[in-house]
């Protein structure tokens, strides 16, 4: 992003006085009711400060109620929400400054607040747990049929690939484990602070999630991207630890040539 010019020369009147691009980003939360006049002064002052760069950060109501309680008005998603945000993009433009535009409305980015699960519960992320069950004289052990896949461990230390339905007699010393997934929502009780977060894995979340706020955004403030908005901010939009999703085993499959589970 540097220039030759910069790169193999000292530009003193650029040390002296660097552009924007430069100087680091203002953090500026947005988490309670929006006055636009309030904002404009809040901005102005900041320039009078010397700050060029300002990373506007909204977290609204449903983000995450348990843990981060907040009270933004108006609602992320509403158009008068987007009236404001435009304004403000203008009048920082307006003041010499850059505003750098955060994808998503907190940590981790992709899901829209949780709207995107909300549309479509479906489109939860999931994560692979398991469960051991210890084999019984009495009773045959049959594999279930609606899980990822299951093993038996022997104790002279022998794994044995079981099939979904299978029916296992009593060994002694030995145990079965099942491989299954399961939702965010399921893993973790509501007492824990249920954040509705998506399956990046599922193109059709990600689909979801370009729709309700990057477009969105676009249209709100599009013509000022790339100038005013220099800079579009991730935050840390990723695939949680052991995960899966509806179709896992068969991209597998197609790409490598054999089954996962």
């Amino acid at each position: 992003m540097f220039s030759k010019e910069i790169v193999t020369s000292m530009n003193y009147s650029l040390f002296e006085s660097p552009r924007n691009f430069y100087y680091p980003a203002t953090y500026w939360m947005w988490n309670d009711k929006l006055h636009i006049e309030d904002l404009k002064n809040q901005l102005k002052e900041m320039s009078n400060m010397g700050f060029k760069n300002i990373f506007i950060m909204t977290y609204p109501k449903e983000h995450s109620p348990h843990r981060t309680p907040t009270y933004l008005e108006p609602d992320y998603f509403s158009d008068e929400f987007w009236q404001i945000y435009r304004e403000m993009v203008l009048e920082a433009k307006r003041l010499g400054m850059t505003i750098w535009a955060c994808d998503d409305t907190g940590f981790p980015s992709g899901g829209s607040a949780g709207h995107v699960v909300r549309a479509n519960p479906s489109l939860e992320w999931m994560q692979i747990q398991y469960s051991d069950h210890s084999l019984s004289q009495d009773k045959k052990f049959t594999v279930p049929e609606d899980i990822i896949s299951a093993f038996m461990y022997t104790d002279d230390h022998q794994i044995e690939k079981l099939e979904n339905g299978q029916e296992i007699s009593f060994i002694p010393d030995s145990f079965v484990r099942c491989f299954f997934a399961q939702t965010y929502s399921q893993i973790h009780t509501p007492k824990q602070g249920i954040r509705l977060i998506p399956d990046l894995l599922n193109e059709e979340s990600v689909k979801s999630f370009i729709s309700m706020s990057l477009e969105r955004m676009y249209r709100a403030v599009g013509d000022e991207m790339g100038t005013t908005i220099p800079f579009l901010f991730t935050d840390e939009s990723r695939v949680m630890e052991y995960p899966w999703t509806y179709n896992m085993d068969e991209l597998f499959y197609k790409d490598k040539g054999y089954h996962l589970a």
